[in-house]
């Protein structure tokens, strides 16, 4: 069947149907990367010693620190999941400081921005 694939907001429009399986789209098995991305602060300096949790859906728990310039990452993270990511810092204020994403393959970096200094 024609199909119209919209990349962006990964959706697809088939003419003709009314539901896709879970397995229609063709999402592949999981396989482990790695998440990453930058904490900076307002002005675009590199936020160092963010702490950086990641937390699974089971509840499973991960941390990194930023460098000096900002930059963390996670290794052989699980794709086609879910996640919480939360900073925390006594320098750096974050708002909102968590947000939830799902980790596809490929996926572009998750940054954070301190809403000061």
């Amino acid at each position: 069947m024609p199909t119209v694939l919209t990349l962006a907001p990964n959706k697809a429009f088939v003419a003709g149907a009314t539901s896709f399986a879970a397995w229609t789209l063709a999402e592949g098995p999981p396989t482990f990367e790695t998440l990453k991305g930058r904490v900076t602060t307002s002005s675009g300096r590199g936020a160092d010693r963010v702490v950086v949790r990641l937390t699974d859906q089971s509840g499973n728990v991960r941390y990194a620190i930023a460098n000096h310039f900002g930059y963390y990452r996670f290794l052989g993270v699980e794709t086609w999941k879910s996640y919480m990511l939360r900073v925390h810092s006594k320098k750096f204020m974050f708002s909102p400081p968590e947000r939830t994403l799902e980790f596809v393959e490929s996926a572009p970096n998750v940054n954070f921005i301190s809403t000061n200094h």
